[in-house]
């Protein structure tokens, strides 16, 4: 029953370990669209490091990512099948 135990305390600390970097460091972003063509491709995914501005400073041509400041940004729908969106049909 160690093992068991021992499973216990490396998946709990791995949860803790990621919920703390994805907080305080880091966060992954999907680029969906080609809205960044000039310096992102579609469908890259990137890391973006939540320490700047503050111990590093910005630089020309750094990708800077803004919260949704109170709802312009309409929510994605979960219910996607595929890449492609879907078609609506009005009869």
């Amino acid at each position: 029953m160690v093992w068991v135990r021992e499973t216990a305390i490396i998946l709990v600390s791995a949860l803790v370990l990621s919920l703390v970097v994805k907080t305080f460091l880091v966060q992954a972003f999907f680029i969906p669209s080609q809205s960044m063509r000039e310096t992102l491709v579609e469908n890259d995914r990137i890391l973006v490091s939540k320490l700047t501005p503050g111990p590093f400073d910005l630089q020309r041509g750094d990708v800077v990512v803004f919260k949704d400041p109170g709802g312009w940004l309409t929510p994605r729908s979960s219910s996607r099948a595929g890449p492609w969106p879907r078609r609506s049909t009005t009869g």
